[in-house]
């Protein structure tokens, strides 16, 4: 079999071409995007971006729900796919797609993920508490523009109480970026990063900085860099991407769960606040104390159980 084409490389090269094919990727899916856009409800987004706030238009819900999924393709799901076969013969393999070498990976999870949403509010909580000092206080502006339109948008996509758009955001917003943030970060970017600094914390620690920087929302900087993290320790802990996109899906889904029982009047906003305040930071650090303990139980369950090496991935002979 021939070898790849950047197997060879090194990892820095290896990064930079993962980064070039998700550029031209999303280039031409959101190319692809606005032509659907304008042929499907005639919006010329390529002229006025303005036009893509309007949500009160229910085309424009539509046309931002079109658009986001396409983004996720073109940006997370297909470069890892494509740099996969570029460096290695075993592309499924290199991607982690075998399944968790423990079989109770996936019952740990749920339950790390339950006991993750307290805790999580509350570092969401602290993170939009934090100011700017005065010198600094533009910047704290920009923050919270940018903040208040990715808050409005995810509203106008979240607002619909059918049934069925409950099912189609769970796609939207749970399942693709769930696999497709999963394989180019945890997947993609820290199998790199762990064959280039040989340290696999560093690396976890690094593409999880990275994740929660490019969804360029300070105000939950610190909770997204914490999941980030936590996933690319399951994937270490489990050998199988399915372990942390299953924990992202439940996440996702669970915030996307949360909104239709408010827009549907049947839960409080108040539950957003949950973890928060007094007593809920009590409950938060508990539930924190007790993540900490399954953590534990499963590293013990893997006593004589070997973690896997990214650097295996990529060692594979030539055919």
């Amino acid at each position: 079999m021939k070898t790849p084409i950047f197997q060879r490389y090194d990892p820095f090269v290896q990064l930079i071409v993962l980064m070039l094919l998700g550029f031209v990727s999303v280039s031409l899916f959101i190319g692809l995007g606005n032509l659907l856009i304008q042929t499907l409800w005639g919006l010329n987004v390529m002229e006025d971006l303005n036009v893509l706030r309007q949500y009160n238009d229910p085309n424009v819900v539509s046309a931002n729900k079109m658009l986001l999924f396409l983004q996720h393709l073109g940006l997370f799901v297909l470069p890892p796919l494509v740099f996969a076969q570029l460096v290695s013969v075993d592309w499924k393999r290199y991607l982690w797609m075998q399944k968790p070498t423990d079989s109770r990976s996936f019952g740990y999870t749920v339950l790390l993920m339950i006991l993750a949403m307290l805790p999580i509010n509350l570092m969401v909580h602290w993170n939009e508490s934090v100011q700017f000092p005065e010198a600094l206080q533009w910047l704290e502006r920009v923050f919270q523009a940018a903040e208040a339109q990715a808050a409005e948008l995810t509203r106008a996509i979240l607002a619909d109480t059918r049934w069925s758009s409950l099912f189609i955001n769970l796609f939207l917003i749970a399942l693709v970026p769930a696999i497709g943030e999963e394989l180019m970060f945890r997947a993609g970017i820290q199998n790199i990063l762990r064959r280039w600094t040989g340290n696999h914390h560093a690396a976890i620690w690094i593409s999880a900085f990275l994740f929660s920087s490019l969804h360029f929302q300070f105000y939950g900087f610190l909770p997204r860099m914490v999941l980030g993290a936590l996933f690319g320790y399951m994937l270490v802990w489990s050998g199988s991407i399915w372990v942390p996109v299953l924990a992202h899906f439940i996440n996702n889904a669970a915030a996307v769960c949360l909104h239709f029982a408010i827009a549907g009047g049947v839960m409080s906003p108040e539950v957003e606040k949950w973890g928060t305040g007094i007593p809920g930071q009590y409950f938060a650090l508990l539930s924190g104390a007790l993540m900490i303990g399954v953590i534990w139980w499963w590293r013990k369950s893997r006593d004589g159980h070997p973690i896997p090496d990214a650097n295996d991935q990529t060692n594979e002979e030539d055919d």
